[in-house]
């Protein structure tokens, strides 16, 4: 029997424990390459047939209505406004009033007449003889 050394003894024992790590890693990487060998992906989906365009005919589909684009009545065509009952959005319909001469004209409530608006600073003269024909106080 033949003796060995300490260095030699040493190493044995890291050969072997090399040769096992190297094992280790070579099986660990092939059972990542077999999980993914194994792994399928997904079958395309058969698509859905779409219509050709003549069939379609987008152009006869009415278009969506878009807000604050339709065009601003001159007047009032459903009859005179009541001032001292009319709502911010009905006051905006009158020409020349927007929110903020409206605004001024619910503030200013209650008229007696038609002609507070002027006496009272809420409306220029000129736009009160644009509207004075569609606006009423309801004591009239």
């Amino acid at each position: 029997m033949r003796k060995t050394s300490p260095f030699e003894a040493a190493r044995t024992r890291l050969r072997g424990i090399l040769g096992l790590s190297a094992l280790a890693v070579q099986l660990a990487m092939m059972s990542g390459f077999a999980t993914v060998a194994l792994a399928q992906t997904p079958s395309p989906r058969p698509r859905e047939p779409t219509p050709p365009a003549s069939q379609t005919e987008p152009w006869l589909q009415g278009l969506p209505a878009r807000r604050g684009l339709e065009p601003r009545p001159s007047g009032n065509e459903s009859g005179p406004i009541n001032i001292n009952t009319a709502t911010l959005k009905e006051l905006t319909r009158l020409k020349d009033i927007g929110r903020a001469r409206a605004n001024d004209i619910i503030k200013g409530r209650p008229y007696s007449n038609k002609e507070d608006l002027v006496e009272r600073d809420i409306l220029p003269r000129y736009v009160y003889d644009e509207i004075k024909n569609s606006i009423i106080t309801g004591q009239e």
